[in-house]
């Protein structure tokens, strides 16, 4: 959820703002852009929403590829805390093996998706 919440939080202010963009560079109104130039901006848009989220999509697939050291540490930590002592645990991690690169494995596909 907070990687959705991330993503459209990022994404439909980009595309506003490349439509606005496209129009003024177009000098046309904001209403009589070409449906392929929306789309475009569009694409763009989702294009660079999903690598900028990809750190939160990395670290949520990593955990549920270890569902059963997850429910092991959860067992052992209560409520709210148990979810982010994992979440904190396998960034830790992440950035221990592959440093600061390593959230953004797969970005380049991701955004391509």
């Amino acid at each position: 959820a907070m990687r959705d919440v991330a993503q459209s939080g990022f994404q439909f202010p980009v595309y506003e703002c490349l439509k606005l963009g496209a129009a003024t560079w177009m000098s046309v109104d904001l209403n009589q852009l070409p449906t392929t130039t929306s789309a475009c901006c569009g694409s763009i848009a989702g294009m660079a929403s999903a690598i900028v989220t990809t750190p939160f999509d990395l670290v949520k697939t990593r955990l549920n590829l270890r569902a059963s050291e997850v429910t092991a540490v959860a067992g052992r930590t209560t409520g709210r805390n148990a979810s982010w002592a994992l979440m904190v645990s396998e960034a830790r991690e992440i950035y221990g093996t592959h440093g600061a690169r390593g959230f953004f494995k797969g970005a380049g596909l991701r955004g391509m998706w």
